[in-house]
C-alpha cells in the first residue's frame, strides 16, 4: 500500500495496487498551490497556497471524492 498524505492537515488516503487518485487544489489558489514529495510507500502533498480545507482527493476511475482515512489499514 502507498499512503497519500495531505499536509498540513495530516489527512491520509491509502492506495492499493492499481488505485489512482486525483488531488484537486483549492480552486481559488493561484496555479495549484500544491507541492509534491515522495518517499518509499508515501506521497506527501503540501498545500502551499489557498485553503487546505478546499483540497479534495478523488478516485480517478469513478470520480468519487474520498474521505480522509480511505482504505486505512486496521491498527494492530
Amino acid at each position: 500500500m502507498v499512503c497519500l498524505f495531505i499536509e498540513p492537515l495530516g489527512m491520509d488516503y491509502w492506495m492499493l495496487p492499481g488505485d489512482e487518485f486525483v488531488v484537486m487544489g483549492d480552486p481559488e489558489a493561484p496555479d495549484s498551490g500544491l507541492s509534491i514529495d515522495t518517499m518509499p510507500d508515501h506521497v506527501i502533498i503540501l498545500v502551499n497556497e489557498g485553503d487546505c480545507y478546499n483540497v479534495t482527493v478523488h478516485d480517478r476511475r469513478t470520480g468519487a471524492e474520498l474521505e480522509c482515512g480511505h482504505q486505512r489499514p486496521a491498527a494492530g
